[in-house]
């Protein structure tokens, strides 16, 4: 996307006196993008809450890169994903399928990661950013690690405000290829007590006081929610969301 692009976007939005609580922008990976400090400021224009979805590899590749997201005042969530506490679970599960055992144990994503942490936790501390939010980015089918996960961040220089996790169908039956919507909600039922006590493992973990906030980041069509009984659920948030995709076109709700 352009910062034109991104201007385009905001023009809309301002000619139909649309004001979106919050604006993601996610993968493909936005750090890669060199105007992504442009993006955000033009996207600043209508709203007051920009949050970003990253891999983390550009702000542990070049440490210089965290101090420029603190110093974005509208951008107000940076969110790191991490699938694991462990390096060789994390790094398998971010290169391709095919990968051998040693490109795997060779991959370098969860050293990374750790350092994005360490960098970003420092660069908020430097700019006084209060108001900025570092959150993980974690799938639903690694739930059963999110309090190991949360202590190894705690190594890694700071404390999480945030988890925010992803991937409910994948997590309630694997079922993402099935196109009939019912045939859908028909593979997830049988899991949705699995579903509810892991969001219970993350409300837990909110009670508890290690972190602040755990949500459900989409998109999760309605009757998903609705079938699973989540729409009552602490972590469901339907406010709209609206994400920028790689092509600069504008994703109403993440979350519907």
């Amino acid at each position: 996307m352009t910062p034109e692009t991104a201007r385009d976007i905001a023009n809309t939005l301002i000619a139909h006196n649309v004001r979106p609580k919050k604006i993601w922008l996610s993968g493909g990976e936005p750090t890669m993008n060199s105007n992504l400090v442009e993006i955000v400021f033009e996207l600043a224009r209508v709203s007051d809450y920009i949050g970003l979805i990253t891999n983390g590899f550009s702000l542990a590749e070049e440490e210089t890169y965290a101090d420029e997201l603190a110093w974005m005042p509208p951008l107000k969530e940076v969110a790191i994903t991490l699938h694991s506490a462990h390096a060789s679970t994390h790094n398998k599960l971010v290169m391709p399928s095919d990968a051998s055992d040693e490109e795997i144990e060779n991959c370098k994503a969860f050293t990374k990661v750790s350092r994005a942490f360490t960098n970003m936790f420092r660069a908020r501390e430097e700019e006084g950013r209060d108001d900025l939010t570092i959150a993980v980015n974690v799938m639903m089918s690694q739930m059963r690690t999110l309090l190991a996960i949360f202590i190894a961040i705690r190594a890694w220089g700071g404390t999480i405000d945030k988890i925010i996790l992803q991937g409910l169908r994948r997590a309630a039956g694997r079922a993402t290829s099935i196109p009939d919507e019912h045939r859908l909600i028909d593979c997830l039922l049988p899991n949705k007590n699995m579903v509810q006590d892991y969001l219970d493992d993350a409300e837990e973990l909110v009670e508890s006081g290690y972190i602040k906030e755990a949500v459900l980041f989409g998109p999760i069509p309605k009757k998903i929610v609705e079938a699973l009984d989540l729409l009552n659920h602490p972590m469901y948030a339907p406010a709209a969301m609206p994400t920028i995709d790689p092509r600069g076109r504008l994703r109403p709700d993440m979350v519907y």
